[in-house]
C-alpha cells in the first residue's frame, strides 16, 4: 500500500499524486538537478581553459628554429636548387649561452651543445630539378634534450628568382641513320645544326651495335643540367625512340638470288676470261672448252666454325685432260661470298674468289665435303650459254 507523504492519499505502485504539495515538491527538485548541472560544465570548462593556456604557454616558451634558417634559390628554371642556411650554432649558444673561456666550464657547456645538436634535424623536399612556382617543404625535427627548448616545425617556401630558360627541340637538328648490314649495323648520329649548344649535347644509346631491321633504338640527353646552367638552354624533349630500317641484309635463301642473275654474271665471267686467255701466247688450254656443271647456294650451319655469312658457287670445268698418265678434270668455282639483299630488293652479288680457285678433285667429293658447314641448295634448270668451240 502506497500513501502521498503530503495529503496522505491512497496511491496505485506507479501512480503519482496531483495534489498541490507533492506538484510544488517536484519543481523544486527540477530546479535543483538544473543548477547542479550548469555548475559541473562551468567548472569542466575551466579546466580545460586552463590546459590549453597551459599548453600553449607552453608551446610559445620555445623557440622557432624557422627563425635561425634561411632558403633561397639558384640556377635556372627546370634545373634549379634550393640553398638552405641554418645557423644551429646561434640557436643552440642562445639557450646555453656562447662558449665559455675558462676551460673548467668548457666541458659541461660542450656536453650541452652536443646534447641539443644531436636532436635538431631538418629536411629539404624536393632540393633540385626546381622550377619557378614549384613548393619545397623544409620540415625541422626536434627530439631528446632540445625538445625542451625548441619546437618542431614545418613550412612551405615557393620556388622564385630562377632564371627562365628557352626549350629547344634539338632532335629535330639531329639525323639518325644506320649503317652496315642488318644484324651487325651500328647508329650514326649527325648534327645537322652548327651550334655550341647543339655540339654540347651528350647522347647515350644503350643498344648502338649488331642492330639489324626492325630494332628499337633510344637516344638520351645526358647532360641537360649542365646545358640549362651553361646555355640557358634545355631540349624540350630529353629522349626519342627510332626504328633500325633501310638495311641490306645477308641472303639466307637460294630463291632471294634469281637465275637469270646467276645466267649473266657466269657468262659474263667466262667471257672475259676468255678474252684474257686469248691474249696470252702461252696457254695450256682454252677457255672455249668450258663446260658447265652447276650452281649451288651455301648458308651457313648455326654450328659452323669460321664460315662466311653464306656462299653462291658456279660451278664451271675443264675437258678432260691427261697428267702423268692420270686422267684429271679441273674445275673451278665461280665463288660470290657475303651476298647481300639491299632494301630494295637488289641482290649485291659482287665476285670475291678472282678465278684463281682451281682443283682437280672429285666434285661430288667438294659439295659433300661442303655440307659439313653449309647448307647446301643446287639451282635448276639454269640456261647459261657456253662459248662456242672453235
Amino acid at each position: 500500500m502506497k500513501f502521498c507523504e503530503f495529503c496522505r492519499k491512497e496511491l496505485a505502485d506507479n501512480e503519482v499524486c496531483t495534489c498541490e504539495e507533492s506538484k510544488a515538491y517536484a519543481k523544486e527538485q527540477l530546479k535543483k538537478r538544473k543548477r547542479f548541472l550548469f555548475v559541473g560544465i562551468a567548472i569542466a570548462l575551466v579546466v580545460a581553459i586552463a590546459v590549453i593556456a597551459i599548453a600553449a604557454g607552453t608551446a610559445s616558451d620555445k623557440i622557432d628554429p624557422l627563425n635561425y634558417m634561411t632558403v633561397s634559390f639558384e640556377g635556372y628554371s627546370s634545373s634549379g636548387v634550393a640553398k638552405v642556411k641554418f645557423n644551429k650554432d646561434s640557436l643552440i649558444c642562445d639557450i646555453i649561452g656562447d662558449e665559455p673561456d675558462a676551460l673548467d666550464k668548457l666541458m659541461e657547456w660542450s656536453n650541452k651543445y652536443d646534447m641539443y645538436s644531436e636532436g635538431i634535424e631538418y629536411s629539404v623536399t624536393p632540393s633540385e630539378k626546381l622550377s619557378n612556382g614549384d613548393t619545397v617543404t623544409v620540415k625541422i625535427s626536434i627530439t631528446g634534450t632540445a625538445q625542451n627548448k625548441i619546437r618542431s616545425a614545418t613550412k612551405e617556401y615557393e620556388v622564385k628568382g630562377l632564371t627562365e630558360i628557352e626549350k629547344v627541340d634539338v632532335f629535330k637538328d639531329l639525323s639518325v641513320s644506320f649503317e652496315g648490314i642488318s644484324g651487325n649495323a651500328d647508329i650514326v648520329i649527325d648534327r645537322n645544326a652548327d651550334s655550341d649548344f647543339i655540339n654540347a649535347c651528350n647522347f647515350q644509346c644503350e643498344n648502338q651495335f649488331n642492330l639489324s631491321n626492325g630494332d628499337k633504338v633510344t637516344l638520351v640527353i645526358t647532360n641537360s643540367d649542365e646545358l640549362a646552367s651553361t646555355y640557358a638552354k634545355v631540349p624540350i624533349e630529353l629522349s626519342k625512340e627510332y626504328e633500325v630500317s633501310g638495311l641490306g641484309y645477308y641472303a639466307n635463301k637460294a630463291d632471294q638470288i634469281s637465275k637469270e642473275l646467276i645466267e649473266d654474271f657466269a657468262e659474263q665471267f667466262i667471257d672475259d676470261n676468255q678474252k684474257e686467255n686469248d691474249s696470252k701466247s702461252d696457254t695450256s688450254f682454252s677457255y672455249s672448252t668450258v663446260k658447265y656443271y652447276g650452281s649451288y647456294f651455301m648458308f651457313p650451319r648455326e654450328n659452323a666454325f669460321m664460315v662466311n655469312e653464306n656462299e653462291l658457287h658456279i660451278v664451271v670445268y675443264y675437258d678432260v685432260f691427261y697428267f702423268n698418265k692420270y686422267l684429271r678434270t679441273n674445275y673451278i668455282p665461280i665463288i660470290f661470298e657475303d651476298i647481300v639483299i639491299s632494301a630494295d630488293g637488289t641482290v649485291n652479288l659482287q665476285y670475291e674468289d678472282g678465278g684463281s680457285y682451281v682443283f682437280t678433285t672429285d666434285i661430288e667429293l667438294y659439295l659433300e665435303e661442303s655440307e659439313e658447314d653449309y647448307y647446301v641448295t643446287k639451282y635448276d634448270g639454269l640456261n647459261i650459254k657456253m662459248p662456242k668451240l672453235n
